[in-house]
């Protein structure tokens, strides 16, 4: 409820709570894994109507920066946010965005609201778009649908925010078969796990 008073009163819904700050700093509108999160364990002393109104705002608008959601026209329309033209952390905010339509798709499930499951049931899958199968990495694309070259997965920054491919191409909690099968199959997932424990820790500095 106090998620959902916080858009009543300014509009949208906030990133977490902090005095004059709802949003604009981090990537994402996380506000729904808690809103669907918490229907899924009962706890339903609210709205999901309303939530899910809320959520739909905040993901199709941008605000004035501080809110809603950045590159969203290219996220619905491309199916990724695209680097560069879609700006620093591009391809961290398709992951982060598909990860949240994934809970706004839950929730409208939940519920029974087609209405917002059929937008969200596509959307939820944009992870993929990003998906590079030659490398078995996540990277940046450009909004003609090529990939960005070079490319050095130990490159922080770029088309990511506060990490780099080796950090974000595990962000695909939502659905971690579908991400074993973009890899090829079981041991080509064990085997890349196993090794982030022993490929180089360094990090090459970016475009921050």
């Amino acid at each position: 409820n106090a998620i959902l008073a916080v858009y009543k009163h300014c509009g949208w819904l906030p990133s977490w709570s902090f005095p004059a700050e709802t949003g604009g700093v981090m990537i994402g509108n996380h506000a729904i894994s808690l809103l669907a999160d918490a229907w899924a364990k009962g706890i339903r002393t609210f709205n999901p109507d309303t939530a899910l109104k809320a959520y739909l705002h905040e993901a199709t608008n941008t605000g004035n920066g501080h809110f809603g959601r950045s590159g969203w026209k290219d996220y619905f329309t491309l199916g990724y946010v695209p680097y560069p033209e879609g700006g620093i952390g591009a391809t961290a905010k398709t992951l982060e965005y598909a990860y949240d339509d994934f809970c706004g798709y839950q929730l409208a499930k939940m519920t029974h609201n087609n209405f917002y499951e059929k937008i969200f049931a596509k959307q939820m899958y944009n992870y993929r778009n990003v998906f590079d199968t030659a490398t078995n990495f996540v990277r940046g694309r450009d909004s003609n649908g090529k990939w960005n070259t070079p490319f050095n997965p130990y490159e922080w920054g770029g088309p990511f925010v506060e990490g780099n491919a080796w950090h974000y191409t595990w962000s695909v909690f939502q659905n971690v078969q579908d991400l074993i099968n973009l890899m090829g199959g079981d041991k080509k997932f064990i085997a890349k796990l196993d090794s982030v424990f022993s490929v180089s820790d360094s990090v090459s500095t970016g475009t921050s």
